[in-house]
C-alpha cells in the first residue's frame, strides 16, 4: 500500500485557492474519506449554500444516463460561481459519457469519483486519457505524521484533548499503518467516536484508546499472540472465537472475516520474524523500527513474542500461516477450523 507522498490534499487546497480547477476532476484512490473530503471542499468553494438545490447535482451509484448528465452540465449555474455535478461512481460511466468529458462547459465542474478497488483501477486507466480540460487527484493512505494530525483534529472537533502517548498507542494498535489489513480513515474515525463515547473526561487517555479498540482486529491479534507467548493457549482460542463472532455480528461474511483475521496474524508473524533477525544482528528497537518503517510499539510487541522462539521456529510458523491461507482458498479446510489449527501449532 503506497503512502501518500505528495500530500495531495494540500495540493488540492492550493489549486482551489489559486482558481486552478479544470472543468472535469477525477477523485480516486484508496482513501475514500479523502475523496469525500475533497468533494465537500470543492462544493463549498464553488456553490452558494442558498443555491445548492439548483447548482449542485449528484448522480448516485447506478443512477446515471448520458442524457441526464449532459442536461445537468449544460444548465448554467443560477447564483453560484460554478455548477457542480458529481458522478458517485466512475463504473456507471459508459463510452458516451466518457466521450462527453471534453465538452463540459466552463461554467460547470464535473466531479467523477471512485468508490472501490474496481473503480480505482478504471480511474487509474482513465487518467492517462484525460483531455486538457480535465485533472485528477489520487488520494492514497496518509503518512504517520499526517495521521497524528488527523487524530488530534478529530478529537478536538469532538471537544476532547488527547495526549501524545495516547495518539502513539492508537496509531500502533489501530492497524492503519499495517498494509496487510483493510483499515482506512473511515474505520479510524469510527474508533475515535467510540473512544470519545467511552471517555468520561476532557482528555482522552490510553485506557480510553484501548477501550475504543476492543473489537479492532489488529489490536486483538496483538493480544492473542501475547497470550500464546505467555503460554495461555486457552485464552488465545477464546480470543480467536470472539474475533470470529464479532465479524459475524457486524455482518461480514464468515470467509471474509476469517481471511482478514488470518492476514493480520500472518502480517504480525512476518514482522516478528524480521524483528528477531534484526535483533540478533545487534540492532536496537529504534533502529529496527526505522528499517521496517513501523511504529516502535509494534517492534516492542514483536520482540516480546519472538524471544520465546528461535529463528527456525518462527520461519516454520510464518510458513504455516501462508499454508493455512492456501488451504482455505482451495477449499481443503473450513476457515474457522484452519485458524484453530494454526493457533494450536504456534
Amino acid at each position: 500500500m503506497k503512502r501518500n507522498k505528495g500530500q495531495v490534499f494540500n495540493k488540492l487546497l492550493q489549486d482551489i485557492n489559486a482558481g486552478d480547477i479544470p472543468n472535469v476532476l477525477l477523485l480516486f484512490g484508496e482513501e475514500a474519506f479523502l475523496t469525500d473530503w475533497a468533494e465537500s471542499r470543492l462544493v463549498e468553494r464553488f456553490v452558494s449554500e442558498a443555491a445548492k438545490p439548483l447548482d449542485f447535482i449528484r448522480f448516485e451509484q447506478g443512477n446515471l444516463s448520458t442524457d441526464d448528465l449532459v442536461s445537468a452540465c449544460e444548465t448554467m449555474p443560477m447564483f453560484s460561481e460554478r455548477k457542480v455535478v458529481v458522478i458517485e461512481s466512475i463504473l456507471d460511466m459508459e463510452k458516451e459519457d466518457l466521450a462527453y468529458l471534453d465538452s463540459v462547459p466552463d461554467g460547470c465542474l464535473l466531479i467523477i469519483k471512485a468508490i472501490d478497488e474496481k473503480a480505482n483501477k478504471k480511474a487509474s486507466k482513465l487518467v492517462k486519457s484525460l483531455g486538457k480540460n480535465a485533472g485528477s487527484y489520487e488520494f492514497g493512505p496518509i503518512t504517520e505524521d499526517e495521521l497524528k494530525k488527523f487524530i488530534v483534529k478529530r478529537f478536538r472537533s469532538a471537544g476532547k484533548n488527547v495526549s501524545p502517548q495516547a495518539v502513539s498507542l492508537l496509531i500502533a494498535n489501530c492497524g492503519y499503518m499495517n498494509k496487510e489489513i483493510d483499515y482506512a480513515l473511515y474505520n479510524l474515525e469510527n474508533d475515535i467516536r467510540k473512544m470519545v463515547a467511552y471517555s468520561g473526561s476532557e482528555v482522552i487517555t490510553e485506557e480510553d484508546v484501548l477501550a475504543g479498540l476492543s473489537d479492532n482486529i489488529e489490536h486483538n491479534v496483538f493480544k492473542m499472540l501475547d497470550a500464546i507467548s505467555d503460554k495461555k493457549k486457552d485464552v488465545a482460542f477464546a480470543m480467536l472465537h470472539d474475533m470470529i463472532k464479532s465479524g459475524r455480528r457486524i455482518g461480514q461474511s464468515s470467509g471474509r472475516n476469517e481471511h482478514t483475521i488470518l492476514a493480520t496474524i500472518a502480517g504480525q508473524l512476518e514482522l516478528m520474524l524480521e524483528v528477531k533477525q534484526f535483533s540478533e544482528q545487534g540492532l536496537g528497537k529504534s533502529q529496527i523500527a526505522r528499517k521496517l518503517k513501523v511504529h516502535e510499539y509494534r517492534v516492542e510487541k514483536a520482540l516480546k513474542f519472538s524471544r520465546n522462539y528461535d529463528e527456525n521456529d518462527l520461519i516454520r510458523i510464518v510458513k504455516a500461516a501462508f499454508d493455512t491461507d492456501e488451504r482455505i482458498k482451495s477449499g481443503l479446510l473450513d476457515a474457522g477450523l484452519a485458524l484453530e489449527m494454526l493457533i494450536a501449532g504456534i
